[in-house]
């Protein structure tokens, strides 16, 4: 996703992940206004910047940040699918914690069967 991907007049997807609020995400449509060099403007007058996000040691992605001071910064993008697909990352990175720190019911092969999809080339 990058600043060529968003038109002005185009409708815009939202996203506050509400991480530590104990609240499930919420998620706005906003009309693109604006689409500079640095910033896209949507019609509340937030402004969102192109940022790296890491997912893992050799794997980054691009997302829009909401420009503030404080708060949660909102994650800007062009579908409902991209929003909804990063709350499921969120949620999966979630459930794949709690199996290391959970007593949980499944087996070391199960688990090494995991590993091997995930991690194919290790």
């Amino acid at each position: 996703m990058t600043l060529k991907d968003f038109k002005p007049g185009q409708m815009a997807y939202i996203l506050y992940m509400k991480k530590g609020y104990n609240a499930e995400p919420i998620l706005f449509v906003r009309k693109v206004v604006k689409v500079g060099r640095k910033y896209i403007t949507d019609d509340r007058g937030c402004r969102f910047y192109e940022s790296d996000v890491i997912l893992s040691a050799d794997r980054r992605t691009h997302v829009f940040l909401e420009d503030c001071e404080f708060g949660e910064k909102g994650f800007l993008f062009t579908s409902k699918k991209e929003a909804d697909d990063w709350i499921e990352l969120h949620e999966l990175e979630k459930w794949l914690i709690t199996i290391r720190c959970c007593n949980h019911p499944y087996t070391i092969e199960q688990l090494r069967k995991v590993k091997e999809i995930l991690e194919p080339d290790t």
